[in-house]
């Protein structure tokens, strides 16, 4: 039976890495192959979760997270004083012996134990420099701080430079300096590192010739600790103190070996910067260091926000293993936020609309522009709107990150805000309160609160009739988009009549808009594709099969120049021609439409499962469905159980947003089953549709029982199927009881 023990150190720093690694580890683990991970979390969480800071928003990931054993803390209780005074004793014994293996005198004194239970000692590393100290300084005073047990130890280090490979640097400055870059920058080449030692003090003006003596100096004490030029100082607290304790007083330093223009390898003092700061939340230790740092970030930090999305549009492959330059900016931004300003600037050098590999950067810069506003003093009606503007914001990168009741907090809040100035001027501030209803609409949406977000959109949409009423120009777009929100909104609690109303409102005007404009031709083909919907709702299949080809035909030209942006959509229409298809009596032309909608679908899913696994298995239940109408009963089952593991795994760590799918998905399996003559197991899992819809109908029942009376209509026949006659009469009867009271 083969074990492998793999152990992920910093791993809130390689999330992105998490997202394709945990999930691959978990498919490859076996019984006769074991295998176990450790995660180590550097930067304590708010909360008492510390998975909480490797999530992305990736569903795959989460699911793998969910299940992560025993939440160690190695700093908390558990480290005590008899731990630490075994680990300093058997330290000392340690270093002893190997003193005297190098031939080296014995200490003539075993110190007495240091003060063990002072927090610089909850980390183990300061505990055996501690002892280390002890034997090799002699001294019978130890230092009493953090920083003096690294500097003590960084002296040794210090000491072993001068003695292998001796520079005329008299006093250690210029060799300490050059080691904080290295440690700090990493370089891939003898080149990179003497150009990032042009920014050091004391070989600024130095020729090129002796700036690659210092970069070869360092790197051949260093080269065989990695594969790159120079590799990191170990331990990364012995690095990062040298790197804190040298540089401080040199931003422009700092700025540089951050610079946008290395590339890739920004990443890497991004995250060294970033491990400080957590150092000084926790110890109290380097905080000129982290002030230093701030002011060398916010200058570039729109250049640096700008490299991280030309890194994530135009991703490299076959790096070694190391952040992004977007997770290694948020975990800077998120650690040095106390210190950052204003940060409007590199929020507007996002996407509009974020792509997953840049969410948690959206997310930490948008999160330290709330807590910034949050913390003006006297802030005007202005910082009050700008505030407003930055929760609804918010609200979108926590909805992209898999946190959609935090996405609801945001919106709740940013409505708010708005609602105090948009009361004193209307003119100024309504369009933003009517764009943050909108946007908590949809956030009770996906929390499957559906009479709160109806409520929320109707004022959104009278807001912006008005507002499109005195400038047509600006805000006829906003009231067209804010309709097909409404749709949904009532199309969810069974109101097609008004869904419909609402979408054709909508296309009316973006069919106006879009003959000016060809900007809003996404948009048409959208409310389109929601009108095709409404229709075939309300039984006009026709004109379902109608506009849902115009909405092709649309997105399949949009996704000939663009199929980045317009893939997603293209997928969505497909899968919705497939049921038209079907249900206008075309099963052949219904199945090709449905697997090109998986195919799209399943290639989107596996790049960013977090964004799109939803889509992914709503295509494979169409898929599934149009399958059994081919009589290829063995495929649809074989579709329908992926499409159910899918949303089981979204239904268990966001219930509020995909048990409903999960239920209508367990109805599309349960009928495969029964295809197939499995009339048990089509029982059981029409079962659990069941009792999770019932108790969904008990809280919102317009939104759910149409649902529960289909499932209730086929959980009777499944009890027939299995001779259970009396409970399926039973079942039916409650069931039409049922749907007289909604009538």
């Amino acid at each position: 039976m083969a074990q492998t023990l793999v152990v992920i150190d910093y791993a809130e720093t390689r999330r992105d890495k998490l997202a394709t690694l945990l999930p691959a580890l978990q498919r490859t683990a076996s019984p006769a192959n074991r295998i176990r991970v450790l995660l180590l979390v550097r930067s304590a969480p708010a909360g008492q979760d510390w998975t909480k800071a490797l999530r992305t928003g990736d569903d795959e990931l989460d699911v793998v997270l969910d299940e992560v054993g025993p939440q160690i803390i190695l700093e908390g209780a558990a480290w005590d004083l008899d731990s630490r005074e075994k680990l300093y004793r058997d330290s000392w014994t340690a270093f002893v012996e190997r003193l005297k293996d190098a031939g080296g005198a014995s200490p003539e004194f075993a110190p007495p134990l240091p003060d063990l239970t002072a927090e610089r000692f909850g980390n183990p590393l300061l505990v055996t420099a501690s002892a280390y100290l002890a034997v090799n300084d002699q001294k019978r005073t130890l230092p009493d701080t953090w920083e003096g047990l690294l500097e003590g130890i960084l002296t040794h280090e210090a000491s072993y430079w001068a003695r292998v490979h001796p520079t005329k640097d008299s006093d250690g400055s210029v060799t300490r300096r050059v080691a904080a870059m290295a440690a700090l920058a990493g370089a891939e080449s003898e080149t990179e590192g003497a150009a990032l030692l042009h920014h050091v003090p004391d070989l600024q003006g130095e020729a090129i010739g002796v700036r690659m003596f210092w970069a070869r100096w360092y790197g051949d004490f260093y080269r065989g600790w990695g594969p790159r030029f120079w590799n990191p100082l170990e331990p990364d607290l012995l690095g990062e103190h040298l790197v804190a304790t040298t540089l401080k007083d040199f931003p422009a330093t700092l700025a540089a070996s951050v610079s946008p223009t290395r590339g890739p390898n920004t990443a890497q003092p991004l995250t060294v910067i970033a491990r400080i700061a957590t150092t000084n939340r926790s110890v109290g230790a380097y905080p000129s260091f982290n002030v230093a740092s701030a002011h060398a970030l916010e200058d570039i930090l729109p250049s640096i926000t700008r490299a991280a999305v030309d890194e994530a549009l135009n991703p490299i492959t076959g790096l070694p293993d190391r952040p992004t330059i977007a997770s290694a900016l948020a975990q800077a931004v998120n650690s040095l936020s106390p210190h950052l300003g204003d940060v409007t600037e590199p929020l507007t050098i996002l996407p509009r609309r974020t792509i997953p590999r840049l969410s948690v950067l959206a997310l930490a810069l948008t999160q330290h522009q709330v807590s910034w506003l949050r913390s003006l003093t006297a802030p005007s009606t202005a910082d009050i709107s700008r505030l407003a503007s930055s929760l609804d914001a918010l609200s979108y990168c926590l909805r992209d990150v898999g946190d959609p009741e935090g996405a609801l907090k945001a919106s709740r809040e940013a409505v708010l805000r708005y609602r105090g100035p948009a009361e004193v001027n209307p003119a100024a501030y309504a369009p933003g309160l009517a764009k943050a209803l909108n946007n908590l609409s949809v956030s009770f949406m996906e929390t499957g609160n559906h009479s709160m977000a109806l409520h929320a959109i109707r004022d959104a949409v009278e807001r912006y009739r008005d507002l499109a009423e005195a400038d047509a120009e600006t805000y006829t777009p906003y009231l067209a988009s804010s309709l097909n929100t409404l749709c949904g909104c009532l199309f969810d609690i069974n109101d097609r009549q008004g869904a419909l109303e609402a979408v054709s409102e909508a296309v009316i005007l973006f069919q106006g808009l879009a003959e000016a404009d060809a900007g809003y031709a996404p948009d048409l083909a959208k409310s389109l594709n929601n009108l095709s919907s409404c229709l075939a709702g309300t039984g006009e299949r026709g004109g379902a099969l109608g506009a849902i080809n115009k909405a092709v035909e649309m997105y399949q030209g949009l996704a000939e120049s663009d199929p980045a942006t317009h893939n997603p959509d293209l997928a969505m229409c497909m899968n919705n021609l497939a049921m038209c298809l079907s249900e206008t009596g075309d099963p052949d032309g219904a199945l090709n439409a449905a697997r090109r909608a998986v195919s799209i679908r399943q290639a989107l899913a596996d790049k960013h499962p977090a964004a799109y696994a939803s889509d992914f298995a709503a295509s494979l239940d169409t898929l599934s469905r149009c399958l059994a109408d081919k009589g290829e009963r063995g495929e649809a089952l074989d579709a329908a159980r992926k499409a159910v593991a899918f949303y089981r795994d979204m239904a268990t760590a966001q219930p509020a947003a995909y048990a409903p799918a999960l239920a209508r998905s367990l109805n599309n399996l349960s009928l495969r089953l029964t295809d197939t003559g499995d009339h048990a197991e089509a029982l059981e899992v029409i079962t659990d549709a069941y009792m999770m819809l019932l108790t969904m109908a008990g809280t919102q029942p317009a939104a759910y029982n149409p649902l529960l009376i289909t499932t209730m209509q086929n959980l009777s026949i499944c009890l027939a199927n299995t001779g259970k006659h009396e409970e399926a009469r039973n079942v039916l009867y409650m069931a039409r009881i049922r749907g007289a009271g909604t009538a």
